[in-house]
């Protein structure tokens, strides 16, 4: 048979309701049809809820399988779209002075600390390097450190290898070496009475 209740809630006892069904149409299509972990009176904030819209509110949820998400936060990163996002700013401002900021999109990855102005970054990146607005093509990944620092040092790139059989901490397969906009030198140089190769500006064999 049909049983129809405006409200159905369960619980070990009286006092103790932990879930519900509710047909009570008070907040129109954000009213609460379906809770557990609280009772009707507490329903907002019940840990699992469902809405009359179908939007569902789950606190604790532990989900395997696919999800297709275009809104909502994961951690500190904001979900808009096809990209995640991620600032300190409490005005959502990624040049915000002294703020970080962070981008993860199918076109590039950005990681940057702000100084107290735009001049003054810490920041890394792949993919797009350049506006779109310079009709240049950039490169595919950049690094720097800008950070106005008169008293301390800078260094934009630290490499590291070791404990293995040979440690290359940079391997460079082809293609120039620039400086300050002048190509590395490549050919022999007689030092003293020693043959010395070059190869873009680095020695590399005596």
């Amino acid at each position: 048979g049909l049983m129809m209740a405006n409200l159905m809630s369960v619980g070990s006892n009286q006092a103790n309701q932990n879930a519900f069904i509710s047909g009570i149409t008070d907040e129109g299509a954000m009213s609460v049809r379906f809770g557990a972990g609280s009772n009707y009176a507490n329903k907002h904030n019940a840990p699992f809820r469902v809405l009359d819209n179908g939007k569902m509110i789950a606190k604790y949820a532990d989900i395997t399988g696919k999800i297709n998400a275009t809104g909502g936060k994961i951690g500190a990163f904001e979900i808009i779209g096809d990209r995640l996002s991620a600032s300190t700013s409490m005005n959502n401002d990624s040049w915000e002075p002294r703020s970080s900021y962070s981008l993860i999109s199918p076109e590039m990855i950005l990681f940057r600390q702000n100084g107290e102005s735009s001049i003054y970054v810490k920041e890394a990146g792949f993919g797009i390097t350049q506006s779109v607005s310079t009709g240049e093509v950039g490169a595919m990944g950049f690094v720097k450190n800008n950070i106005n620092n008169p008293y301390r040092e800078n260094t934009a790139l630290r490499l590291q290898a070791k404990h293995g059989q040979s440690n290359i901490a940079l391997d460079i397969l082809e293609g120039d070496i620039r400086v300050g906009g002048e190509f590395g030198y490549t050919g022999l140089v007689f030092f003293g009475n020693r043959l010395v190769s070059i190869k873009n500006g680095i020695i590399v064999k005596v």
